[in-house]
């Protein structure tokens, strides 16, 4: 029993002593509600990187004693202890080997036993104790797997740790800077307000489903590959985000936690704390961006995005159950090409368009179409266009001829360039909005729309007789709906102010080959709002 009992109070020290740690430390979290995120952040991580340094109390020299604790067991009974008296001569071979045994493993062990108890008409001048001698082996196994369960789990969280850091290097290396300038601009923005001491390194991976930052002297931001097709404010809340992890040095304190987990997984405290640790961390992580100046809405609009994102695969199940024929992507989720294929190929939905960012078709034409033809795509369309290449009428008529030689090439591999539009380009330049100026400047069949009936009519135009203006080459129509009111949200098809049935009659018309449903911003959740666009298509009659 000795061996159960001391291994039980050295669990239950442990256990009792991380808890008086940590307990302290979730209810301080707790009560400071109203203060800021990276406060409680600093409490919970200060309490679970504290607990690595617990065994350093044993070396001051009053320890840290736990008076609730009995006192632990005294080591097994010594071998002058096994015979009452001084055996017969005929035991004494026995004796000696029971006495040898005891010395050695500081308790008798079951052989000891068996030479000890002897035939049952052995002389009883000495007799042997049995509990001395059955307590010790019964306490061997539970003992050891106390321990080996211990170093299981701490084997098995700290090799996940190293596959995680491993596997980050890795997407590193492979990974390259994004072509689009922009970024370095979105960089420089930020540093301007919140200074860092260390060198930041962009890259970009197709493994890479959502932004993440690791690394803490030479640390790196990693994003998705079609990050350069998003917008200025979903790109500048990916990246404000991110770097204010660096800013925190959060990486390094997650890594700390991370090894304090490994050694004490076994109270379930420690994983509470770190469930509420990381959520700070990201709140505190907010504070901070919105102290650098970006807007709330815009903020939240793009880490929205992202949040569905990480869930590509359940997204796009979910837009196949509602009954959709089809999606336009933006990135991919993290997923290649062939695994994209498939993941289409088995929900039954078709592509029916893919934004990369012109930046990425000058610098990896290439790797674009193959990505576009592994996944049976044939509409390439630039999203978004930087500030530097549509500035005045020069800018737009420049940017129309190498869109045009985009679209040439892209004709050759059996594809074709679309661009989709904001409201920007309805600023007029001698007499024309730059919309009209990219189309009348560019090759027809090299450079089609993707019209944006939302942002046709923010720019204050007619949807409608925009897409009449440009039958033939629209094949691709953005629809998407604009609430009443000043603020012109954004609202599910049918449900605001703009001529649904009157939209869709004209890009029957203007031979439109896909009616693509989408909305920026949701009140509901997104999911809800996809259904809704597509049960009020239904009800019109366009679906």
């Amino acid at each position: 029993m000795q061996g159960i009992t001391a291994t039980a109070a050295l669990l239950v020290e442990g256990f009792l002593k991380t808890t008086l740690v940590l307990v302290p430390a979730l209810l301080g979290a707790a009560a400071c509600r109203r203060r800021p995120a990276s406060f409680r952040h600093f409490l919970l991580s200060f309490a679970l990187i504290g607990l690595l340094f617990l065994p350093l109390f044993r070396l001051l020299p009053g320890g840290w004693k736990t008076p609730l604790l009995p006192a632990r067991p005294a080591a097994a009974v010594s071998s002058s202890a096994v015979f009452s008296s001084p055996p017969p001569a005929a035991l004494s071979g026995a004796s000696a080997a029971v006495s040898f045994l005891s010395v050695r493993d500081g308790s008798p062990s079951s052989r000891s036993g068996e030479s000890a108890a002897g035939p049952s008409n052995a002389p009883t001048g000495g007799r042997a104790v049995p509990a001395a001698v059955s307590g010790a082996a019964g306490g061997f196994f539970p003992a050891h797997a106390a321990v080996f369960a211990w170093f299981a789990g701490f084997l098995f969280l700290l090799l996940k740790l190293a596959f995680g850091l491993v596997g980050a290097y890795r997407l590193t290396r492979e990974g390259w800077e994004p072509g689009d300038r922009g970024w370095r601009i979105l960089i420089a923005r930020f540093l301007a307000v919140v200074p860092l001491r260390r060198g930041v390194r962009l890259k970009s991976h197709p493994e890479v489903a959502v932004p993440l930052t690791w690394g803490w002297r030479k640390p790196v931001v990693l994003i998705p590959v079609g990050a350069d097709a998003w917008e200025e404010a979903e790109r500048s809340a990916a990246l404000f985000h991110e770097l204010s992890h660096i800013k925190r040095a959060d990486f390094l304190f997650l890594l700390l936690v991370r090894l304090s987990l490994a050694v004490f997984w076994w109270n379930p405290l420690c994983w509470l704390a770190y469930a509420r640790l990381r959520k700070e961390q990201e709140i505190a992580c907010d504070e901070l961006v919105l102290r650098a100046g970006i807007k709330p809405s815009i903020y939240a609009a793009g880490l929205l995005a992202f949040r569905s994102s990480a869930d590509f695969r359940g997204a796009l199940a979910d837009v196949a159950r509602i009954g959709y024929a089809g999606v336009e992507l933006a990135g991919a989720g993290g997923l290649t090409a062939p695994e994209l294929a498939k993941v289409l190929s088995d929900l039954g939905l078709k592509c029916a368009g893919s934004h990369e960012g012109m930046d990425r078709l000058e610098s990896d034409f290439s790797a674009v179409v193959d990505f576009q033809k592994e996944i049976g795509n044939s509409f390439v369309v630039i999203p978004w266009l930087a500030e530097e290449r549509r500035k005045g009428a020069a800018g737009w008529i420049e940017t129309a001829g190498k869109m045009t030689e985009i679209g040439h090439m892209l004709k050759e591999e059996g594809l074709q360039l679309c661009y989709h539009n904001h409201s920007f380009e309805f600023e007029k330049f001698d007499g024309q909005y730059g919309l009209d100026l990219l189309y009348a400047n560019s090759g027809p069949d090299a450079v089609q729309a993707e019209l944006d009936t939302y942002w046709v009519k923010h720019g204050g135009e007619d949807p409608i007789e925009y897409i009449n203006r440009y039958a033939g080459r629209a094949p691709l129509i953005h629809i998407k709906d604009m609430a009443a009111g000043e603020d012109r949200a954004f609202a599910e098809i049918g449900e605001g102010i703009l001529d649904m049935p009157g939209i869709f009659e004209a890009a029957k018309k203007a031979g439109s080959a896909w009616m693509i449903v989408e909305q920026d911003t949701c009140k509901r959740p997104p999911i809800e709002s996809v259904k809704l666009s597509f049960d009020n298509i239904k009800k019109m009659g366009f679906a």
